[in-house]
């Protein structure tokens, strides 16, 4: 059982992204009971993780761990048990498909992963953004993302 599962989630808010990013923070992967889910640490409280549960990697070792490019931590059971774990929801972004579709999801920039989520496809009239958090576009750029992982839609995805 994963040692975050009796924590909350709740959607991040331009303020709750605001006070994430407010240090240089760093990336991680973090080790849950399959896969690995994003987080994040600031190197002035190494106590708290901000994870983000529905960006899951599953298909074995995660991409961007070690590399030059990006440096992407790795949070294990072990190191995760001492943590304080915030759980945030990340805002949805989308993916254009053309002909006015597109696929919703999330999307992590600095790894450029796009986590879409399974068979939701989204028209023009549909697609939405909260303005606050406008220096995340709400529709990712295609040279943007490198990598599209399916995951499934939170249970409150219209």
């Amino acid at each position: 059982m994963s040692q975050v599962s009796h924590c909350p989630t709740k959607s991040i808010t331009a303020n709750d992204w605001l006070r994430v990013m407010e240090y240089s923070m760093d990336i991680a992967w973090v080790e849950q009971d399959v896969g690995y889910a994003v987080g994040y640490t600031s190197p002035l409280d190494r106590g708290v993780v901000y994870l983000f549960p529905e960006m899951k990697w599953t298909r074995g070792n995660p991409p961007g761990v070690g590399t030059i490019s990006v440096s992407v931590g790795m949070i294990d059971h072990d190191r995760l048990s001492g943590l304080k774990v915030i759980q945030l929801r990340q805002q949805t972004r989308f993916r254009a498909l053309g002909d006015g579709k597109y696929e919703a999801g999330y999307f992590e920039p600095s790894i450029r992963i796009f986590f879409r989520w399974r068979g939701v496809i989204k028209k023009d009239d549909d697609i939405y953004f909260d303005p606050e958090m406008e220096a995340i576009p709400y529709i990712v750029p295609p040279g943007r993302i490198s990598v599209i992982v399916d995951i499934d839609p939170p249970k409150d995805a219209e």
